[in-house]
């Protein structure tokens, strides 16, 4: 009784802040929330917001983590929600790959009106396929809200093996919504925690470490 009472308080809470979150956009004059889902194409899933509940959760997880040296790339960005909420942590790098030009084109909309003020110029947007894409070599860390299906999530995670045996260094994975991890643990990625949410999907945290050409998950 007491569990289903906390999933409910839970659940009320969630649809309380995604309703504050509507209204937040509407005074900022950005489209984070207020564009309604489309179908991207054959192996993409429907455009999904990280809610104010996973943002707290993966801030606190970053919180003291993140140096100069690190570099994040969002797979999936959409209109870019996690990018501007990354601009907060000090990375060297900020990037987002999105197949979809409807969703670039608003993503850079919303970074126009809410990076006026600086720290801009290290984030960028780029169009590509996460199935051929392999321009990761820059990148540490990884943000993915189950973007697409395993068609892609499969050449997806080798190309970032690839990634990892040219330029030899510990990745990591925040996985939100973690339909395909078992195809993480497949890839040779190590599950080292779970973060609590406080909403409807979990956040997995993997790693990856490779040494000079050698992937070994910690």
């Amino acid at each position: 009784m007491l569990k289903f009472l906390y999933r409910k308080l839970c659940w009320c809470a969630w649809k309380f802040v995604r309703l504050l979150e509507h209204i937040y956009d509407l005074i900022r004059g950005v489209d984070f929330n207020l564009t309604n889902r489309k179908y991207e194409g054959d192996g993409r899933n429907e455009y999904a917001v990280s809610s104010l509940l996973y943002r707290k959760a993966i801030g606190k997880y970053l919180r003291g983590k993140v140096t100069p040296d690190d570099a994040i790339i969002d797979i999936g960005c959409g209109k870019c929600q996690m990018l501007y909420f990354f601009s907060k942590f000090p990375f060297r790098k900020i990037g987002g790959l999105e197949y979809s030009q409807r969703l670039i084109d608003i993503a850079e909309r919303n970074m126009q009106k809410l990076l006026t003020g600086g720290g801009g110029s290290a984030v960028s947007i780029i169009q590509g396929d996460a199935a051929v894409y392999k321009d990761y070599d820059e990148y540490n860390y990884f943000y993915l809200y189950n973007p697409f299906t395993d068609v892609i999530m499969r050449p997806f995670l080798e190309n970032i093996k690839e990634s990892a045996s040219r330029r030899p260094r510990k990745i990591t994975f925040i996985y939100l919504n973690p339909v395909y991890k078992e195809l993480m643990t497949e890839a040779g990625f190590k599950l080292e925690e779970e973060i609590n949410t406080l909403g409807p999907n979990k956040c997995f945290i993997y790693s990856l470490e490779s040494f000079g050409g050698r992937d070994t998950a910690l």
